[in-house]
């Protein structure tokens, strides 16, 4: 208890019982039903217990901040993979298109030139060139500086009244030279696709690298069905890889322009996507995880027209 004078109107000292302490305070406001004051200075937050609270702010918001930047990475990745995705899958429709539309003549065989690393072919096809009236042309495709592209080139022929179409030129000196396409009537199809093998499904299903081999690299799919099964063309095999424009900046230029020729070619009775398959999970690269893991192989069965 404690007591507190005061001076009366009179001059003389009264003193006035006062309440002294918090606990008989906070007792007699229980007792009256009154609702307790606000904190006192001695409850306020220490300098110690405000620096931990922030602390413990700025990591969450650290973590929140990892996290979300984590979330933007895999969703950049995703959308980075599937715009390669999109784009080899249209490049593959754009020669299943072609393909299907060649003309399958003994006078016309195809090009195909098989050699280590990229592969290219051409042939002849109804379809329209980007200037031509007509609607057979030679169609080609190949790799270039790293990107898949397509030929168009009108082509001509002769009509000697009853006689079927003559699409040589008389006096033509090589086939193979006809079939070339000039190199302005390329355009870029995909500019990901960095590899492209061709192969062939035999009418015994078995996969065969080369049905007829020769020196000039053409093949008479029409003469390849008179003769023994294990040389029957039934479908043309398109095997590519392809990496996306940000995963290209892992990869230095020498390294992009040697990869081709680390992917195993087609060979008789061995699928080039499982041989690709195969050293992309072996690690043999010297690329790095994140550009290995960003490569795409695809592959596609392409009737030949009968």
């Amino acid at each position: 208890m404690t007591f507190r004078s005061e001076k009366s109107f009179g001059g003389a000292l009264e003193e006035r019982e006062e309440m002294g302490n918090d606990s008989d305070r906070k007792a007699c406001l229980a007792r009256s039903g009154a609702a307790p004051s606000p904190r006192s200075r001695g409850d306020a937050f220490t300098l110690i217990e405000i620096l931990v609270a922030l602390a413990v702010f700025l990591l969450m918001a650290l973590l929140l901040l990892q996290m979300s930047d984590s979330i933007m990475q895999v969703t950049n990745h995703s959308q980075h993979r599937i715009g390669a995705d999109g784009n080899a899958l249209l490049a593959m429709d754009r020669i299943s298109d072609d393909v299907t539309r060649a003309v399958v003549r003994g006078d016309l065989p195809w090009r195909v030139q098989k050699q280590p690393g990229n592969d290219g072919f051409s042939f002849f096809a109804a379809a329209r060139a980007y200037t031509a009236g007509r609607t057979t042309s030679k169609i080609g495709y190949k790799v270039e500086d790293s990107m898949l592209k397509r030929g168009v080139q009108e082509t001509s022929w002769e009509n000697s009244g009853t006689d079927a179409l003559t699409f040589i030129p008389a006096g033509s000196p090589d086939f193979t030279d006809y079939l070339e396409i000039d190199a302005t009537n390329f355009d870029v199809l995909d500019p990901n696709i960095f590899r492209l093998e061709i192969s062939f499904l035999n009418a015994e299903g078995d996969v065969i690298s080369d049905p007829a081999p020769t020196d000039n690299n053409l093949v008479d799919f029409s003469q390849s069905r008179s003769v023994e099964p294990q040389n029957t063309v039934r479908a043309i095999i398109v095997t590519v890889a392809s990496v996306n424009e940000r995963a290209r900046l892992l990869i230095s230029p020498a390294e992009l322009d040697a990869l081709p020729d680390n992917f195993p070619d087609a060979s008789n009775g061995k699928n080039a996507l499982e041989a690709w398959q195969d050293y992309l999970a072996s690690g043999a690269t010297n690329l790095s995880q994140p550009a290995r893991e960003a490569i795409r192989v695809r592959q596609r069965y392409i009737p030949i027209a009968p």
